[in-house]
């Protein structure tokens, strides 16, 4: 069974043209949408995790873990950057 959020995402990618009397997509733009959005999507996982260290945990811990905090969400947006840096490739 596929996610949801899969779904949602490959609906997304059909990009049409007319070829001729027909409406059509190529194999090759499908995929390249559907790449793309696959990036943003969990690129913007990483930025979620970076807010929600940043913000919730930061009130509920205390100072002496706000290294913790900081390495933790240093991570979230290196992998957020990585990610976006991979999909320009």
């Amino acid at each position: 069974m596929m996610n949801e959020r899969i779904k949602e995402l490959a609906d997304q990618c059909w990009i049409n043209f007319y070829a001729g009397d027909y409406l059509v997509t190529t194999p090759d733009a499908f995929a390249e949408k559907f790449a793309e959005l696959i990036i943003r999507e969990c690129a913007k996982l990483c930025d979620d995790i970076d807010k929600s260290y940043t913000t919730m945990w930061k009130s509920k811990l205390g100072p002496c873990e706000d290294n913790f905090i900081e390495g933790s969400a240093q991570g979230a947006r290196d992998c957020a950057r990585e990610i976006r840096e991979w999909g320009k490739k």
